[in-house]
């Protein structure tokens, strides 16, 4: 009896049960990809538990179970929850270990006119263009740009103006940018200040009336306000929203003081970075669209401090009304070769030019939305006026036109980064956080996202570039540095967020070590600071290990301060990002054109 059993035994730890198979490959799973900036894996299935830890775009999780609309995702050594909204599944593995091909995710065309271009940014060279309603494939994502493919063609379209098939049907959890960074004052005479948002959670404090609390974020119509240090959740309809900065505009002008001069009927320009459109006027409304810094339009309503208007696919948004202005029609200039040609300025830092060349003297750096006259056009060069009668050229493949004028659409960033290596080196990693913003902003997943797009950038203007991390793994200083000397880089730069027990402190610093590393230190910090307009805490000497033992042109980022709470929701944007990858990606071809 004892040799049947012990036979029994040994089958089946040589032949396992076809159960115990099917038990195992269903605990196996399958893997999911974050596709917003950043978002929050919770302890349970649902909005009101604890967060776990915080995602950023593009990391993959696998699912251990579902429960309604949530994932339960493997973490180091524990589990957590995400909403499914919130990511699309990865590509999956046949049992022969070929990958199959993943389902692409679809979208559709919101503006009439959608330009395509070769890479991710508004340097590149414009291919063509997509029409309003068109259906088209998305093929990778790039933060605020898609790759997308068509019938006609392939390329790079910006994301704000295509609605995804990922795209929630409601807003479950939204965070507010600094761009939109309004605060709330307390309408009732008492109001309770919850840890969750839901009438069942629990009690922290009481706000009184008048009280003013900064907004962080919206679910669903349940605000996350922090008052005197402390983080909590009040519901909208007991808050009257308003801008501080406009607050004090009206306060100082005493012309104004007193009067609220309506809007409707008239124009009005966008004056924030970025600004959601919303159907309804409130936060909880669903966002349509986003318009940029600059946007013109004809307000058609207001209504509580929003103002209605209409979108270029006709239908209707609203938007707070702290961040327009009224639109004033500049004086008419006389032109000379083109009645109705204008230039506009599609990204912060554009420089302009005594002569139409790359080495010619700088007149001035100009700022997105900013539009001038176009006198002629020479060669790839727009020949443009400015006051006074003085003249300056741009050029005409980095901005965009109106009008009588031609758009330039031949890129010159290929011959600047051909045959070039880039080494980017996304600080920290693994069992290494870095510093841990205020929020709860791990630098180590910000600096891989931030590495992430200036390499799609670079990559598509025909450069190489090399990851020293490309996922949330610890790498030694030595090897980092070595990574640079291993390859020959043309350019090293390692890519860091800032911290200290101030948190007033703010603004970015570029380090470099050796004499031959300050034209690349001085380049793309320029860059940075016309492109991103922080406060600028200068090139400085700094004695840092990656830059050191660098016989490299290397450099170290400190791109904004995580310790600094306003700061902090300003670097996380997708708008910051999108800005500073391409601020420093302008650096590397202006470094590069010497």
């Amino acid at each position: 009896m004892k040799i049947w059993i012990k036979t029994l035994i040994v089958l089946l730890l040589i032949f396992p049960t076809s159960a115990t198979k099917d038990d195992q490959k269903q605990a196996e799973g399958y893997e999911v990809t974050i596709n917003k900036k950043v978002i929050n894996i919770r302890e349970g299935p649902g909005l009101s538990y604890p967060i776990a830890q915080k995602a950023s775009a593009g990391e993959v999780f696998t699912v251990v179970s579902e429960k309604g609309e949530w994932y339960e995702v493997k973490l180091h050594n524990k589990t957590g929850w995400v909403a499914h909204w919130l990511v699309k599944k990865a590509a999956s593995s046949n049992p022969n270990g070929k990958q199959e091909e993943a389902e692409f995710e679809t979208g559709t065309v919101l503006v009439e006119s959608l330009r395509v271009r070769t890479g991710p940014g508004t340097n590149f060279q414009i291919v063509g263009s997509l029409k309003q309603n068109q259906h088209i494939q998305i093929l990778t994502r790039n933060e605020n740009w898609f790759k997308v493919k068509s019938k006609e063609m392939e390329g790079w379209a910006s994301s704000e103006f295509i609605r995804t098939s990922s795209t929630p049907t409601n807003n479950k959890e939204e965070l507010i940018t600094e761009s939109e960074q309004p605060i709330g004052i307390i309408k009732v005479k008492s109001l309770n200040f919850r840890s969750q948002p839901s009438l069942d959670s629990e009690i922290i404090g009481k706000l009184i009336q008048d009280t003013k609390v900064e907004i962080i974020k919206v679910v669903d119509k349940w605000l996350q306000v922090q008052y005197e240090g402390k983080i909590g959740w009040v519901h909208e309809d007991y808050l009257e929203i308003r801008n501080p900065s406009k607050q004090k505009e009206d306060s100082s002008n005493t012309e104004t003081k007193g009067k609220k001069e309506s809007l409707k009927g008239g124009t009005a320009i966008v004056t924030a970075q970025s600004i959601k459109v919303r159907t309804t006027p409130s936060f909880s409304g669903k966002i349509m669209t986003t318009l940029k810094k600059g946007h013109e339009f004809k307000v058609l309503d207001e209504e509580n401090n929003w103002i209605a208007l209409t979108l270029p696919n006709k239908e209707i948004g609203w938007i707070p009304m702290w961040y327009v202005r009224q639109s004033i029609d500049a004086h008419p200039i006389k032109k000379k070769d083109f009645k109705n040609g204008k230039v506009v300025i599609i990204h912060h830092g554009t420089l302009l030019r005594k002569e139409p060349n790359a080495h010619s003297e700088v007149i001035l750096s100009t700022k997105e939305g900013e539009s001038f006259p176009l006198i002629s056009v020479e060669g790839e060069w727009y020949k443009i006026g400015l006051e006074n009668d003085q003249t300056a050229y741009v050029a005409g493949w980095i901005v965009s036109s109106k009008g009588d004028a031609p758009q330039i659409t031949k890129s010159r960033m290929e011959k600047y980064f051909s045959n070039r290596t880039i080494v980017l080196d996304p600080g920290h990693g693994g069992r290494d956080n870095g510093t841990t913003g205020s929020r709860g902003t791990l630098e180590k997943a910000l600096t891989l996202r931030t590495a992430q797009l200036i390499s799609d950038k670079i990559r598509a203007a025909g450069g190489r570039t090399v990851m020293t991390r490309t996922g949330d793994t610890y790498v030694t200083l030595r090897s980092r540095a070595s990574s640079a000397n291993y390859h020959n880089a043309d350019a090293f730069i390692s890519i860091h967020y800032d911290s200290i027990n101030d948190s007033s402190v703010n603004g970015i610093t570029t380090y470099y070590y050796h004499p031959y590393q300050k034209d690349l230190a001085d380049e793309i910090h320029t860059q940075l600071i016309t492109g991103t307009s922080m406060k600028d805490r200068n090139v400085r000497k700094g004695d840092y290990h990656v830059i050191r033992e660098n016989g490299n042109s290397a450099i170290l980022l400190e791109l904004g301060y995580l310790s600094n709470p306003a700061e902090e929701m300003t670097v996380v944007s997708s708008a910051y990002q999108e800005a500073v990858s391409e601020a420093i990606f302008n650096g590397l071809a202006e470094y590069f054109i010497k």
